[in-house]
């Protein structure tokens, strides 16, 4: 296979490699380690990072996180992410001064490496866990000598790929990098930096021929000649995963490139991980803390923040609908709802309608209920869905009922900075939850009289399947609404299963196709 690339294409990277920005010698200072995550799958696995280097490994190096607008990051969580002293960097924030055509993950990779405040970087992906604090890295001879350390892959580029030419190189057959790890000292490899950015910026051309960032750092310092030391151990291959080695031969890093975190279904479990027990702990640590999804309330005024926060000091609240029994809820900071959360009742927060408190609460897209002050610290409101049904929500037994009063404090109590929201103050939907929740109103589930249509449902799921893939586990629990051995309950447990035995095909199949050609086409085994 020959791609002749476009002389604009080959003229833009000569220019690059002719006229490189002189290196800042005021921008950067010590080490630290980088992080790129946003969004909700990202975010949960950064979370088992963070959690496995501060909590478990003892890790005190300085980190940032990078993310791609704020949209990626939600106020709940930005407010989790403070228990690990890590400082929250919005990538197009920085375009804005330093301009580039920066779109996705893997080209976020090396401008935050570039950018980030540190002149020794550690770029760890965000599913990566360390078997032991990496702080001792810097400090290995071979990163003192020549301010490079790559990992191997466990396939080598080939000599026929036509990444050669189009960066007008001689052809060879040379060792693949695994970028899931990095290490660079700026002060050395600037020039190198540049030209690997360059070739992320013209992604859509150079993509075509490696996989994502990772070989574009071979061919940046292969382009520069510039020195580096790869790790002359093969990583150990586990079932979706990378183990990465030390000069020494011993494991290291483990890279679960194939075998993400997940929020709201079951892990895969990996033979011979390391710390697999304590990544479990902080993925249950963090189910408590946050529902997985990306809400942003609307607008508020401070006292509907001073209300927000002594409700969140109340915390537990019995909730009661007519017809139903009671059952408790609790309301957290960053607008989460911890025990009695559902599909129904995922977020909350406070407003202000004609200078008047309303408490209101979500599901992933809509609000669901609504409720106003009553007396005694009760809240007295209705459903917004289904049948209208009256609610109330009052402070359980043994906590402070006294929330009646309006005050205007003097600012927001967590001092988060809000990104502009829409009118309704909800955000892109991390999962279906509402959407899911309308299909099912839309078959007939759960509206009494009207028979539900199983087949109509069926049909509709694969698509949002195709882009949620925790799908199965919210009709796990949706089918827990409904009683034991009714028609809607084993439904939906039916549906469920099937989601569960396609969702992992679906998901992989589109980038398994790509990523298949590239290295078939590409690359091969290494020795």
């Amino acid at each position: 296979m020959t791609v002749d690339p476009t002389p604009d294409h080959k003229a833009l990277l000569a220019a690059c490699l002719a006229q490189p920005a002189a290196f800042p010698t005021d921008r950067f200072d010590g080490r630290g380690i980088v992080i790129c995550a946003g969004g909700v799958r990202m975010f949960t696995c950064a979370w088992v990072l963070l959690w496995m280097l501060r909590s478990e490994l003892g890790c005190r190096l300085p980190i940032q996180l990078w993310h791609l607008g704020a949209a990626e990051l939600s106020p709940a969580m930005r407010r989790l992410l403070t228990a690990f002293d890590v400082e929250l960097v919005d990538a197009e924030a920085v375009k804005a001064r330093n301009p580039a055509r920066i779109e996705d993950g893997w080209q976020l990779k090396p401008f935050a490496l570039m950018h980030s405040r540190f002149a020794e970087v550690l770029l760890l992906d965000a599913d990566q866990v360390p078997i032991a604090d990496p702080a001792p890295l810097f400090d290995w001879p071979e990163f003192r000598e020549t301010g490079a350390v790559f990992w191997p892959d466990i396939f080598d580029l080939r000599a026929d790929n036509p990444i050669w030419d189009a960066c007008s190189l001689p052809p060879e057959r040379a060792v693949s990098f695994e970028s899931g790890q990095l290490l660079i000292d700026k002060t050395r490899h600037w020039r190198a930096l540049q030209a690997t950015l360059h070739l992320n910026e013209e992604a859509e051309h150079y993509y075509r021929l490696v996989y994502g960032d990772k070989d574009t750092f071979l061919i940046g310092w292969k382009l520069t000649a510039s020195r580096y030391s790869l790790v002359p151990h093969r990583p150990f291959p586990l079932m979706r995963a990378l183990i990465q080695r030390d000069f020494a031969g011993e494991p290291i890093l483990q890279h679960r490139n194939g075998a993400k975190w997940l929020l709201s279904a079951r892990q895969f479990r990996i033979e011979g991980f390391r710390h697999e027990e304590a990544c479990l702990a902080a993925l249950e640590a963090l189910k408590q803390r946050w529902n997985g999804r990306m809400f942003w309330p609307p607008p508020q005024s401070p006292a509907a923040l001073a209300l927000e926060a002594r409700l969140i000091e109340t915390r537990n609240f019995l909730w009661q609908v007519a017809g139903e029994g009671d059952r408790r809820i609790e309301l957290l900071p960053g607008n989460q709802i911890g025990a009695g959360r559902d599909i129904l009742c995922q977020t909350w927060c406070v407003t202000e309608v004609a200078d008047a408190p309303v408490l209101t609460i979500f599901d992933d897209q809509r609000p669901t209920h609504r409720f106003a002050p009553a007396q005694g610290g009760r809240w007295q409101g209705r459903q917004l869905l289904l049948d209208g049904a009256e609610a109330t929500l009052h402070p359980a037994a043994g906590t402070d009922a006294a929330l009646d009063g309006w005050v205007q404090p003097a600012a927001a109590p967590d001092g988060l900075a809000r990104p502009a929201a829409a009118p309704d103050g909800l955000a892109r939907p991390a999962a279906p939850g509402g959407m899911l929740e309308s299909l099912l109103l839309a078959a007939g589930y759960g509206a009494g009289a009207a028979p539900f249509d199983e087949t109509m449902l069926a049909d509709a799921l694969p698509l949002l399947l195709a882009a949620y893939p925790q799908l199965a586990a919210q009709l796990d629990r949706e089918a827990a609404r409904f009683p034991d051995r009714s028609r809607e309950r084993a439904s939906l447990r039916r549906l469920a299963a099937d989601a569960k035995r396609s969702a992992p095909r679906r998901a992989t199949d589109a980038a398994g196709r790509q990523q298949w050609r590239i290295l078939s086409t590409h690359y091969q085994p290494g020795d």
